[in-house]
């Protein structure tokens, strides 16, 4: 596929935020990722997102702005980015942006937009104008997902973007990404909304910097435990198993130890009575055991975990697990409902204390492991980027033939590759020319059927118009007769007459449309602000069109024609 290509350029799935101050000195999340005052005012109100951060399509390399997107866009005022370190903000056609981008980019500030999603009115102007002085030189500060994690005393990594301290201290050291152009799209990118576009070089450097964190330097270098929460990735026994429990529980905070007490009751609970096999069959409760359970040891987590459980204290047979059951099950819809978070954390850590491994590792099977983090997806939560594998891959082409040839290699690859093998791909260029084509299809065919109505309805008119001639030359047929003339002739007199009068239409009718194209190339020349748009009248097209009239005139006028050649000539003379 090699000699086809003209550039290959990879995407990667940079994990970045930007930061930025409004008017009246508020922070603002522009990505809307973190916990900001934008994510938090549209999350429950919009359907759908506003795209307010774009990456530029780069140059082949040096990872700046590629002639393709300059093309699409007119730079206004100041430069294109000339490092990682430089922005451009993205105007529309109208020089405009979004109302909600504005906000997102802090240049209106936060309270107005809070006030308004909160239904109070708020005194806004139809049209707010800045100069472009005002924008150039704007600066954003660039934080990377590993740089929310900052190390402890006691060695521990903890996310620190709800610590407001914390955030402010970052923020000081953060890189600075400086608006050093405004541009205005065309409209043919994607940028509709407008917004703050970076470059390539700046996902480079994020990518970078992430590897280069502290915390993912850790992660890399201890690849068996995480150095987020300390569980280990894949505890290969009970006493991991119970490690990773006590860790795992040890770092949760009141409103989430009382949640887990739920989940664990549901988990002790879950598989003794099942009452939907009760209610079908009617013949009493059915047992089945959680995974991993004994009678004896659900019997022992159940002393363990609540005193309020009497009667699982009299055995450790089967026998007493309905009552227990049920004691448990009233337990945690009766005496739970009346603790608070504080209360049912010390219950939890009560049972924790006077648990052994065994029962923290069937607990650990349960519950927790399903929400262990594995290493790909702690990497993933700090940012990190395998650069051997690119989010998206953009191939470029030459012409549209060598696109064709390559879509036609990957269709043939994919046939004989296995399904987790198979390349899946997005034909942009086709998605575009097949909307387009289904477009003009349409339109050429609406402009097919009115041309269809008019062709019959001239051609009648024709007809018509011939029949009148005939109806009124009568007496000249029958001194045509008279003078020698065969039925033939007289055919030809009328046939020549239709076609000189639909030879004179279409040659009428190419001619004015051939005038009409130069104000409509003017029209669309200033509507389109484009020159290389031309409507035009081919030579070729232009004969066909008085070929196809002055046939179709020729085929209107043979029945009247044909009537007036077997005219009597008699009775031709005697008409008046």
């Amino acid at each position: 596929m090699r000699p086809f290509l003209s550039d290959v350029r990879y995407g990667y799935d940079a994990r970045f935020d930007i930061y930025t101050y409004d008017p009246q000195g508020e922070l603002v999340n522009t990505s809307g990722s973190a916990r900001s005052s934008m994510s938090s005012a549209f999350a429950s109100l919009l359907p759908f997102s506003v795209s307010t951060l774009h990456e530029l399509t780069p140059a082949s390399g040096d990872g700046l702005v590629g002639d393709a997107l300059k093309e699409t866009h007119t730079l206004l005022a100041g430069h294109w980015p000339e490092n990682a370190g430089e922005a451009v903000l993205i105007l529309d056609g109208r020089n405009e942006i979004c109302d909600m981008v504005l906000y997102q980019l802090g240049i209106l500030p936060q309270q107005e937009l809070r006030s308004l999603t909160q239904g109070e009115k708020v005194p806004v102007e139809s049209a707010r104008k800045w100069s472009y002085g005002e924008l150039l030189g704007r600066e954003f500060l660039v934080l990377t997902y590993s740089d929310y994690f900052l190390q402890n005393e006691q060695g521990e990594f903890l996310d620190k973007r709800d610590d407001r301290a914390s955030l402010n201290g970052l923020l000081e050291k953060a890189p600075r990404l400086t608006v050093s152009g405004i541009v205005r799209s065309d409209g043919r990118a994607d940028f509709s909304n407008g917004g703050l576009g970076y470059t390539r070089a700046l996902t480079d450097l994020v990518i970078k910097r992430t590897l280069a964190s502290p915390v993912v330097t850790a992660q890399l270098q201890d690849t068996n435990n995480s150095v987020l929460s300390g569980l280990a990735f894949s505890p290969s026994d009970a006493r991991d198993k119970a490690h990773n429990a006590r860790q795992y529980l040890a770092g949760l905070d009141e409103k989430g130890k009382a949640e887990f007490v739920y989940q664990a009751l549901r988990f002790f609970t879950g598989g003794l009575m099942d009452e939907e096999q009760t209610e079908n069959t009617g013949k009493g409760s059915s047992f089945s055991f959680p995974r991993g359970l004994s009678p004896g040891s659900l019997l022992a987590m159940m002393r363990a975990f609540s005193s309020a459980v009497n009667e699982a204290r009299s055995g450790d047979g089967a026998e007493n697990l309905e009552s227990s059951a049920a004691a448990l099950s009233g337990f945690s819809q009766d005496a739970l409902a009346r603790m608070d978070d504080a209360q049912l954390a010390g219950l939890l850590d009560r049972f924790v204390s006077s648990a052994d491994d065994a029962m923290l590792a069937i607990l650990y099977d349960g519950v927790i492991a399903e929400d262990a983090a594995t290493l790909d997806e702690t990497l993933d939560a700090l940012g990190v980027v395998d650069l051997d594998m690119p989010s998206s891959i953009s191939l470029y082409f030459v012409s549209f033939e060598d696109k064709e040839k390559a879509a036609l290699l990957i269709s043939e690859y994919n046939r004989t590759a296995a399904e987790g093998d198979r390349i899946v791909y997005t034909d942009y260029v086709a998605l575009l020319i097949s909307s387009v084509t289904t477009i003009i299809n349409v339109i050429s065919y609406v402009l097919i059927a009115f041309v269809a109505v008019s062709l019959v309805v001239s051609s009648i008119m024709i007809g018509i118009i011939t029949y009148i001639s005939v109806l009124e030359r009568v007496k000249e047929i029958g001194i045509l007769r008279a003078l020698g003339a065969s039925k033939k002739d007289v055919k030809r007199v009328f046939t020549a007459e239709a076609f000189i009068i639909g030879l004179a239409a279409g040659l009428l009718g190419v001619t004015i449309s051939a005038l009409l194209i130069i104000p409509i190339n003017s029209i669309i020349h200033h509507l389109a602000n484009e020159t290389d748009i031309n409507a035009i009248l081919p030579l070729g097209g232009a004969l066909a069109l008085v070929g196809i009239s002055a046939l179709l005139s020729l085929l209107a006028g043979f029945l009247p024609a044909r009537f007036a050649a077997k005219k009597d000539p008699v009775e031709a003379l005697r008409t008046e």
